[in-house]
C-alpha cells in the first residue's frame, strides 16, 4: 500500500520494509514503547516489538540559526549556506530556518538569493543531500535601539513599508523578529502575517499593550525569552509576561547553560508547556570551540562556551540543537524537551509533514541513545550521519 504522495522507489530507495532497531518512539508529544518500519522514505508501521535500545524521534527543527562550523550566514555563498544544511544532521537537525542578523540592506539581499537558491535546488532533488533549508528568519532590522543585543544600532531602522514589501517580495521569509512598537512596526506585522510569515517579537522594548496588540495583529511567538527585550515587571508585563499568558503565543529558548538561569528555564516550561520551542541562535562558531570569528559585521570572541562582543555583550550562541535538547531534558524532563525541538516548531511555522512522528509520516527522524546523543539521522528515509558504532 502507498502512503502518502510519493513512494521511495519512485526516487530510488530500498523499498523493502525495513526496522530502525529501536526500544522507543516519540510521536511529537510522547514517548511510546516499541520499533519503527520504514520503507522507502515513508513510516509505515509504529510500535512494532523493541528492537533494541534507543528512541526514534522526529527530526529536530532549529528556526534560528545564523552559521555553523566556520561557516556564516550573512557572508557566505550558495555553496556555503548548502555546506550548513549538509552538516546539520550531524546534530539531529532535518529542518532549519537559516538566520540573519541586522547588516546593510544590499548584504541583507544578496543572502536571501542565495537562500532562494539553495531552497529551489533542495526541493528539484530527488535524494536529500542535508537539512531542509526552510527559508530565512531575518532578525533585524526592524529592532529597538533600546534592546539591541549585538545587533550594530547604527543598522537599526524603523519598519519602512517599501522595505517591508521589498523583502516580502522575495519569497524567501519564513520567518522575522522585530520590534513592534518601533515606526510602521504594526503595519509590519499586518505584512508579513499576511503573507504567511511568522512575526516574533523580540530586541522590543514593547509594553504588555503594545505586545498585545502586535499578537493581536497576527505576530505569533516571542523570540529567545528573557533575552534581548523589556523584560516583565509588577505593572508592566511586557512581552514576555504576555507571551506565556496567551494560549495561542510560542516563545523559543536559547537552552544553552550560559543565556538562561536554569530556573528560569524550568519557569519558561511550566508558565507555557507545549509552548516553548528550542533555538540554539548558534553563530559562525558551533561546533569550533573557542577562539576569534567573524559573525556578519561583527568580531566576536568565544571562550568557555560564550560568544561576547568586545563590550562583554553576548553575541549569540554556540550551542547545537542536540545539547540544547540535552539539557532542556535534565530541566522539564524528555518528553518536554523533544517536543520543543520538534512538534512545537513545526506547528509554529504550520509545517505538517515535520514534527510528528507516526504512520504515512516521511521518514526525517532522528535515532537517539538513552543519554539522547545523536546516533543516526534521517532526511527523506536516507542516513545522512551516523556514528560509526550505531
Amino acid at each position: 500500500m502507498t502512503i502518502g504522495s510519493r513512494s521511495g522507489a519512485e526516487v530510488g530507495l530500498d523499498a523493502r520494509p525495513r526496522r530502525l532497531g529501536v526500544g522507543q518512539w516519540f510521536d511529537g508529544l510522547r514517548l511510546h514503547r516499541g520499533d519503527i518500519e520504514l520503507t522507502g522514505d515513508l513510516i509505515t508501521a509504529v510500535g512494532l516489538p523493541a528492537g533494541g535500545d534507543g528512541i526514534a524521534c522526529p527530526g529536530y527543527i532549529d528556526l534560528q540559526i545564523n552559521g555553523f562550523r566556520g561557516t556564516d550566514a550573512l557572508t557566505t555563498d550558495v555553496h556555503g549556506v548548502a555546506t550548513i544544511a549538509s552538516q546539520l544532521p550531524a546534530t539531529g537537525v532535518v529542518a532549519f530556518a537559516l538566520t540573519l542578523i541586522t547588516a546593510e540592506v544590499h548584504d541583507i539581499d544578496r543572502s536571501l538569493a542565495h537562500i532562494t537558491d539553495v531552497r529551489a535546488a533542495q526541493r528539484a532533488e530527488h535524494l536529500r543531500t542535508g537539512a531542509r533549508l526552510l527559508g530565512a528568519h531575518l532578525e533585524g532590522p526592524f529592532l529597538s535601539r533600546a534592546f539591541p543585543g549585538a545587533h550594530p544600532v547604527e543598522l537599526l531602522r524603523d519598519a519602512d513599508a517599501g522595505l517591508v514589501n521589498h523583502w516580502i517580495s522575495t519569497g524567501a521569509l519564513v520567518m522575522v523578529t522585530m520590534a513592534p512598537e518601533i515606526s510602521g512596526g504594526l503595519d509590519a506585522v499586518d505584512a508579513f502575517s499576511s503573507n504567511g510569515i511568522v512575526v516574533s517579537l523580540g530586541h522590543c522594548d514593547a509594553t504588555g499593550l503594545q505586545a498585545n496588540a502586535a499578537f493581536d495583529r497576527g505576530a505569533r511567538a516571542l523570540t529567545h525569552g528573557f533575552n534581548a527585550h523589556r523584560l516583565l515587571s509588577a505593572r508592566d508585563p511586557g512581552p514576555l509576561g504576555i507571551a506565556l499568558t496567551r494560549a495561542d503565543i510560542v516563545t523559543t529558548v536559547i537552552a544553552d547553560g550560559v543565556h538562561l538561569d536554569s530556573a528560569n528555564l524550568l519557569l519558561l516550561q511550566r508558565a507555557a508547556p507545549g509552548r516553548i520551542a528550542l533555538v540554539t541562535d548558534g553563530i559562525v562558531a558551533s561546533g569550533l570551540g573557542d577562539g576569534v570569528f567573524q559573525y556578519g559585521p561583527l568580531t566576536v570572541t568565544v571562550a568557555e562556551g560564550r560568544a561576547t562582543l568586545p563590550s562583554g555583550r553576548l553575541a549569540g550562541s554556540v550551542a547545537t540543537m542536540d545539547s540544547s535538547v540535552r539539557l532542556a531534558a535534565a530541566c522539564w524532563g524528555v518528553e518536554a524537551a523533544l517536543a520543543a525541538a520538534t512538534s512545537v516548531p513545526a506547528d509554529l511555522l504550520g509545517l505538517p509533514d515535520l514534527g510528528r512522528l507516526g504512520v504515512g509520516e516521511t521518514g526525517d527522524l532522528v535515532i537517539l541513545n538513552d543519554q539522547l546523543d545523536v546516533r543516526r539521522t534521517l532526511c527523506a528515509g536516507q542516513t545522512l550521519y551516523e556514528v560509526a558504532d550505531a
